[in-house]
Parts: C-alpha cells; structure tokens; sequence
C-alpha cells in the first residue's frame, strides 16, 4: 500500500482488517501524528517508510504484536519523534533508519534483539545523548552511523571481542567527542572509521585493526597524532585513505620519513648510489594544495624522495633512522619545470563527494532490501 506523500493524510486506519499488506509507505505524509497501534499484527509485513512524517512524535505497537517479517524500518526526517518503539517483535529486521529524527535521545533497549540487523542508522540525531549497552549483542551489525549526533556523550565502554564481531563502518563524525573509547581497538573486522569533526586530543593505539582501509580524521582541530598507532601503512589501498588535518600531515608524518624537504620548483640529481640487496625502490611524497577540485589541479608546497629496503619495511617505526638518500638540489630551477604527478582519475574524495557516495550507496541498500 503507497500512500507517500498524502499531504492531508492525518491518523492511519485500523489494520486489523489488512492482515496481509507486505509494504506501507507512508513518505512525505507531513500532517501524520498517529499511527495505530494494530500495524503491529501485520505479520507478512515487510517494508515500512515513515520517511519525513515530520509530524509524527511516537509510535507503538500492541501488546503481543507480531512483526516477525519486517525486515526494513525507515523513520528518516521524522523531526518529532521523541520515542523509538519497542522493537522486539521485529526480530528480522536488517535495515533500521533513524537519520534526522532530532527530538529523539533515547535508543530503546530492545535493539538488542535485531539479531539480523546489518544497518543502523542514527544520523543527525542532535539530542541523542547514548546507545543502551544491549546494542552489543547485535552481532550481525556491520554498519553503524552516528555521525551529527551533537550531544552524544560516548558509547557503552562494555564491548570487548566477542561483541560488534561484524562492524565493518562506524561513523562517529561530528559528534563533539572528547574522547575515543580505548575499547575501539577490539572492532577487528573494521574496515571504515570516521572520526572527523571531534574534540578529542589523542587517539588509542589502533594497530591491532589490521582490516582498516579508511581513517578520517580532519577537522579534530585539537589531535596530537601518534602514527605509531596507527595500522602498518602495507594494509591501506592508497595514501589517501588516510584524512588527518593539515598541521598535522606536515608536522609530524614527513620529517619521520624524509629529512630533506624540497620546493615546487627543485631539481634533484642523485649521486653516489649503490643499490643494496634488499633495495626495493624510492618513496616519494609531495604536500599541496587543491586549486581547482574540477580539473585535479593542484600547487605542490613541498615534495621529497629517498630510498626503501626490505629491512626498513621490517622496522616502519624507526624509518627515520635509516640513511637517506643522498642528492644535490638546485632550488631556483627553470619557471616552467615543476615535478609531474600522475595520479588516478578519482585520486580526491572531498567531504561532498563522501556524502554523496553514502547516500548512494544507502539507495542502493534500500533497493536492494525491497528486492529491487
């Protein structure tokens, strides 16, 4: 039953005549305030959208519902609700959609009993002030995202291994975070983590995830970073998963590596070199400045080189005590020689094409969770 966008739509009917509706979707009914309670016995249901009811303020099904074939919950831009239902009839759900629902503080405890649930989504939540600790016995969860949630004062410090063994994302962005849970090192299926936009000044030691590909941590405005806790660098795609902010990539990564620093327009000729068994290649970084996202135009502030063995892959913490490379430089080279980068036609990710990218790939689960 498609009754999105009824503008005029007010209070749903009573579905205790309706036992085999598998899809509701009430989207963009903005005048909706109640819901009645009998939803809850529609066993064969599987979808239903309360997308931008952005009059609705609770919800709650009947005692003894029976909701056993939902399996995706959308409540997306409901900036009134103040209370999530008890959920625990709904133990199928995969797909649970809370973004936007201001007004709501508070996740029911009944979340722990969604032990299919692969998708939480808390996004923008601005008064959400916790998660319940049961949150950790929905070990089928591989994407959590909290980010926006202003008010959010940490999470349960009681997960440990055996808890959130599938969370492949957590976005925890934006969240005005003072500090990171030290337990975030148990998360060793984590692929993704977003922390950027907190208030944290460190960062616990994270080299047990060895799964990460993505860390983001721009805008933490107040990071004194360690690299060393971070993952070995072999485990990430590119150096471009790794988003810190700009004092701190210049500060604290590159004089570790590289003890000479160039400008844009630096000529280099190496002398003396003689290749050792284990020489495996050069290293080569360069900082700079986008100037124009559209053309992949950029303006190099500094580059550097020098040489890898084998033996400096085995001691990446100590890099910095490994001989550099030794070459002349001429500092006013030619105005028109500049070092020639060639990078992949998607090398930048910018934060709108990061927001993007999720939005698109949450349509893409909300086709896929209806079986389109």
């Amino acid at each position: 039953m498609d009754l999105s966008n009824s503008k005029y739509l007010i209070e749903t009917p009573d579905f205790s005549k309706t036992p085999k509706l598998e899809r509701l979707d009430f989207s963009g009914c903005t005048n909706l305030s109640w819901v009645h309670p009998s939803i809850g016995h529609l066993e064969k249901l599987v979808f239903l959208s309360l997308r931008n009811c952005s009059n609705l303020v609770s919800i709650n099904f009947d005692n003894g519902s029976n909701l056993s074939s939902l399996t995706v919950l959308h409540f997306f831009g409901c900036t009134k609700l103040e209370n999530m239902p008890d959920i625990t009839s709904a133990k199928n759900i995969k797909y649970l959609d809370f973004d936007g629902c201001a007004s709501l503080s508070l996740v029911h405890e009944s979340i722990g009993a969604l032990s299919k649930l692969t998708l939480l989504s808390l996004r923008d939540c601005k008064n959400l002030v916790g998660l319940p600790s049961t949150i950790y016995a929905v070990t089928s969860l591989r994407t959590l995202d909290l980010r926006g949630c202003l008010k959010l004062k940490g999470l349960p410090v009681s997960f440990n291994r055996l808890t959130l063994v599938s969370l492949i994302v957590l976005d925890l962005s934006f969240c005005n975070l003072l500090e990171v849970p030290d337990a975030i090192k148990e998360l060793w299926c984590l692929e993704r983590l977003n922390l950027q936009g907190n208030q944290f000044i460190s960062m616990p030691p994270i080299s047990s995830l060895h799964r990460l590909a993505y860390l983001n941590l721009s805008h933490c405005n107040k990071l004194e970073i360690f690299f060393e806790s971070l993952p070995c660098p072999c485990h990430f795609r590119a150096g471009f998963d790794i988003v810190v902010p700009w004092i701190t990539v210049v500060t604290y990564l590159i004089p570790r590596w590289f003890q000479s620093k160039l400008t844009e327009t630096s000529i280099i000729r190496i002398k003396n070199f003689n290749s050792k068994e284990d020489w495996l290649g050069f290293v080569f970084y360069a900082v700079f400045e986008v100037n124009d996202v559209a053309k992949s135009a950029f303006k190099i502030i500094t580059w550097g080189l020098r040489t890898v063995s084998k033996q400096d892959l085995c001691r990446l913490k100590r890099m910095d005590c490994a001989p550099p490379l030794a070459f002349d430089f001429v500092t006013n080279g030619m105005t028109n020689s500049e070092p020639k980068i060639r990078l992949p036609y998607n090398w930048l990710v910018t934060e709108k094409d990061e927001d993007e990218n999720i939005e698109a790939k949450t349509k893409e689960n909300n086709l896929s969770n209806v079986g389109l």
